[in-house]
């Protein structure tokens, strides 16, 4: 199996009481923009120099897999948040952190793919980071928990919210929803096949790192603890696996240590939960754990694991796994270099697009990559390298992606790659 190796991976920039308590999006000094041609046009590849210049000055270029195109601005830049497609097509982008290091947003901002246009929604009662978003059944969104800004000054911290609200898109409103028996960020949150959302995991100030689980039944005014989790767990994906049940990979676990205490380590292990017999079963471990890297159910794969911080190194390692077989199994072809807090986004047609993320020496990536019958294929160019972004399926094909940080900063504008038929270009690097 293949791997490329990259800087350390620092830390989480939030901080509960001065602790290191989850993993995100790293905000650090990154290349500035002019400088991009180096990084994303180096001599090894076959991209001419000249077409990074145009692209600085023009926009990206049209490849023959794929286009993006400027999509609007946020009213409000963000990383932390999350964008969630609803029934009619637009996409509810939820809270996050701002500009400001300590500034945690409740502002929630539509985005209608019919005309283009961004329009601000109803806010949340409690500013929140880090947390989930679930479309339920009836079309209206649950967010769980997160993180949320507490004291002034030299006091500042991040506290782990229970709080819970609910998105009605026929009223635009939000409504209290039940409060989680344990306040968490960096958790997951499944919906499963009977209308039920898991929630597993995650982490809060002072250290604690959760095995517990709760389950929020339709209809139910209130969440249920549910099997806990084999051992604590946080920044980890949890990902549908088509036949009822959810894994959940990657992300952190604590490792006893000879003094009887504890310590954060990339997890290996794969625990699918079984909703009709309501419990954990292991499955086969990762070849690689990793932290920051993306989790997705893919056709003619299964479940597959990408990319990721590995703890000491980026890896660009793909592996997958099938409910039965006996162990995960490295892709065909690997990603041309280490990569981490980028997003996979499973196509319609079977395909899977990895947009922007971490490389290696801390360099922000603009390339659009599609994995397709066995091949990576370089699909498109974001006019903005970012990494920590959202990328969102529009019902017309397109992929929406959205915020995250470019050289540092949180961004704003928004971007929008759209599939076209044609050869496939090896990506930069290869």
């Amino acid at each position: 199996m293949s791997r490329r190796g990259g800087r350390g991976f620092p830390g989480f920039p939030l901080r509960f009481s001065g602790t290191s308590a989850g993993e995100g999006p790293l905000i650090s000094r990154r290349l500035a923009p002019a400088s991009l041609c180096y990084p994303v046009a180096p001599v090894t590849t076959s991209l001419p120099r000249a077409l990074c210049v145009l692209t600085l000055l023009l926009g990206a270029p049209a490849w023959p897999q794929g286009r993006v195109a400027p999509a609007g601005h946020l009213a409000t830049a963000r990383l932390g948040h999350t964008a969630t497609r609803l029934a009619d097509g637009r996409v509810l982008v939820v809270g996050g952190r701002g500009v400001d290091g300590l500034e945690v947003l409740a502002s929630v901002e539509v985005y209608q793919p019919r005309t283009g246009r961004w329009a601000t929604a109803a806010p949340l009662a409690t500013g929140r980071a880090q947390h989930t978003a679930t479309l339920l059944p009836d079309g209206r969104v649950l967010v769980a928990g997160g993180v949320a800004a507490a004291g002034e000054g030299d006091l500042a911290r991040f506290v782990a919210l229970d709080s819970v609200e609910v998105y009605a898109p026929a009223t635009g409103r939000w409504l209290p929803g039940p409060p989680l028996g344990q306040a968490r960020e960096g958790h997951s949150a499944s919906l499963l096949v009977d209308g039920s959302v898991l929630v597993a995991g995650g982490t809060r100030e002072g250290r604690q790192a959760l095995a517990s689980v709760e389950r929020l039944s339709a209809g139910a005014r209130g969440w249920e603890p549910g099997p806990p989790l084999p051992a604590p767990r946080w920044a980890h994906q949890a990902v549908g696996l088509g036949d009822g049940s959810e894994a959940l990979l990657g992300g952190r676990t604590l490792a006893a240590v000879a003094d009887g205490g504890a310590r954060p380590e990339v997890s290996l292990a794969v625990w699918r939960f079984l909703p009709r017999e309501g419990r954990w079963e292991a499955a086969p471990s990762l070849a690689e754990g990793r932290v920051g890297g993306t989790a997705a159910w893919v056709k003619g794969l299964g479940l597959l694991a990408l990319g990721g911080h590995t703890g000491d190194t980026l890896t660009n390692l793909g592996e997958a796994w099938t409910p039965g077989a006996p162990a995960f199994v490295p892709l065909a072809a690997q990603l041309p270099s280490g990569l981490a807090h980028h997003t996979a986004t499973p196509l319609p047609d079977g395909a899977l697009l990895v947009v922007g993320g971490e490389r290696p020496q801390a360099v922000d990536s603009p390339w659009v990559l599609r994995w397709d019958r066995g091949r990576w294929c370089l699909a498109g160019q974001l006019a903005t390298a970012r990494l920590g972004h959202t990328a969102t399926l529009l019902q017309d094909g397109r992929v929406l992606v959205v915020g995250g940080t470019s050289a540092g900063i949180p961004e704003a504008q928004a971007e929008a790659w759209a599939p076209a038929a044609g050869a496939c270009p090896p990506p930069p690097g290869t």
